[in-house]
């Protein structure tokens, strides 16, 4: 069907060193989207405004050690114009602050850290009003680890991993009260042997793993909800050219699984090619 949409947007960035090793940059941004349709009959015509901001706070303690600070928030009000669909108008509320750490030396050997709190509140403007229509939260707490590793001459040691863990909750905002109902906890892991013998020729065989647990929260009371997961042989060929052109082929042979069943086995093939014009 036929649509019309503006959008309009407003952002700024500014960085100020603080001194010779120690920088804070700012960025702010207002994005307003109007959605509307000629037909009487629609009814998802809406206003959108999306608020956020953010600052980050980086620090050189010296040539091979640095730390930075993430703080952002954001505010996403939509407001539908037909009282059909007004008991979809939201307010999304989130923020997020995540620390980082960095340590590299010259022998190519790179250590990132990141730490992640955050915290989402998706609140019904008509939920007192309109049955069924329940506000809820998203907290989430994350590790990650980046790391790389020379093991020899042209041979590299590479892993990532991450642990999260996230809840999902009812909210009373008026009161802000929430009752978690559900819980979750996934690992994530990559280790891979990177050979870098070639000019522009690097070749990478790993294996990738992710596993989701699930728990529900009923009358105070944690109960397991099962699992999800998936892993598998992983392998990568890149070719970088001279003339600035790159060619990345990548596979994974991912194993699908439901607690102990094993669901599916699939082939996923990759391949990426860039050239300059």
């Amino acid at each position: 069907r036929s649509n019309q949409s503006q959008r309009v947007v407003l952002s700024l960035r500014s960085g100020i060193p603080l001194d010779d090793d120690t920088d804070i940059s700012v960025s702010v941004s207002s994005n307003l989207l109007r959605y509307d349709t000629p037909d009487t009959m629609n009814t998802d015509d809406r206003d959108e405004l999306l608020l956020t901001g953010g600052l980050e706070l980086a620090r050189r303690w010296n040539r091979w050690f640095s730390t930075h600070l993430f703080v952002d928030g954001a505010v996403d009000h939509l407001v539908y114009l037909s009282r059909y669909q007004s008991a979809n108008n939201v307010t999304i509320r989130t923020l997020r602050l995540s620390p980082v750490v960095v340590w590299r030396t010259a022998d190519g050997f790179r250590n990132a850290m990141r730490a992640e709190v955050a915290a989402s509140y998706t609140v019904f403007d008509f939920e007192d009003q309109v049955g069924g229509v329940q506000s809820y939260s998203y907290r989430q707490a994350l590790w990650a680890d980046s790391l790389v590793v020379p093991v020899g001459k042209g041979v590299l040691l590479e892993f990532s991993g991450s642990l999260r863990l996230f809840e999902r909750g009812l909210l009373r905002w008026s009161e802000f009260r929430e009752r978690p109902e559900r819980t979750f906890k996934e690992l994530a892991w990559w280790p891979r042997l990177r050979v870098r013998q070639w000019s522009g020729v690097s070749v990478a065989i790993g294996f990738r793993s992710f596993r989701q647990e699930r728990t529900v929260i009923r009358d105070g009371v944690r109960r397991y909800d099962g699992a999800i997961g998936s892993s598998g042989p992983t392998v990568d060929l890149e070719i970088l050219w001279r003339s600035g052109g790159s060619l990345l082929v990548s596979g994974w042979r991912e194993t699908q699984r439901s607690d102990s069943r094993t669901l599916n086995a699939i082939s996923n093939l990759m391949m990426q090619v860039t050239a300059p014009l």
